[in-house]
């Protein structure tokens, strides 16, 4: 059985990260997509190239893990310890990181190219949470009828509530783009975006904290409180930007939460 005080150490180590990148952002903005021009770096890629070079590892690992179970067995795995169970749950994580690597960037219409620097660090931790949330699931043991129980049930539910609600929330910011030219910024509109600035964000932490409850293991749960910690602050000032840039703006508008913040 794998040592899970390791997958334990990794996890506390992402927990602190998201403290860490939550205070950082209180005094840092983003220097890239709409804040290009705040960035001083001049090494920089195109922003297709950027998104599936940093969120592949996160796509690519858990499916290595998985090929490896059913085809190749090099980590030793015994097949009686590996449940359907994990292997969706697993898949499901893939899924996400499929649609940000191999989709996500041929819709989206930004033509702000992305310092090489942010795309190394989201390239990390992508691997960093990919080998974290394979590792684990690859290893730990769920009951043959958890797929029956109230967190599995819940949290997947909320975990493809969320990827339907995130997808359909870059189309529309997409098609908003496209109609006024790349690389253009609008005010976006419908779905979500009726409710709050940020729906693409509120969507996807939708999506980690239903991973998290389905799991119901510590990787999912740092990994959903790193979401929160880096989602929060960069919602806020996507917020303040658009107050900023286009007035009026619809007042009743929330930052992430609908009707709360």
């Amino acid at each position: 059985m794998y040592p899970f005080d390791t997958v334990t150490t990794l996890s506390i180590v992402m927990i602190l990260a998201a403290v860490l990148t939550f205070v950082g952002q209180q005094f840092q903005t983003a220097c890239y997509g709409r804040y290009a021009l705040h960035s001083k770096f001049s090494l920089k890629l195109n922003p297709k190239l950027s998104w599936f070079v940093q969120e592949s590892p996160a796509f690519f690992l858990p499916v290595y893990f998985i090929l490896d179970h059913l085809f190749l067995n090099q980590f030793g795995i015994k097949s009686n310890q590996v449940k359907f169970t994990n292997l969706f749950l697993l898949s499901v994580f893939a899924l996400h990181y499929f649609n940000r690597s191999m989709v996500y960037p041929f819709k989206t219409g930004s033509v702000n190219k992305i310092p090489i620097y942010i795309t190394l660090l989201a390239f990390t931790f992508c691997c960093y949470n990919g080998y974290l949330q394979s590792k684990y699931l690859m290893n730990c043991h769920y009951d043959s009828d958890y797929m029956y129980s109230f967190n599995f049930i819940i949290g997947m539910s909320l975990f493809f509530i969320g990827m339907y609600l995130n997808i359909k929330s870059d189309s529309l910011m997409s098609d908003a783009r496209k109609l006024r030219g790349p690389g253009t910024y609008v005010i976006p509109k419908g779905g979500l975006y009726e409710y709050v600035s940020c729906a693409n964000y509120f969507s996807e932490i939708i999506e980690w904290v239903g991973f998290a409850i389905a799991c119901w293991s510590f990787p999912a749960f740092a990994f959903a409180l790193y979401s929160i910690s880096y989602m929060v602050p960069r919602a806020k000032q996507n917020h303040l930007w658009y107050l900023e840039h286009f007035k009026p703006y619809p007042k009743d508008r929330r930052i992430l939460f609908p009707y709360i913040w």
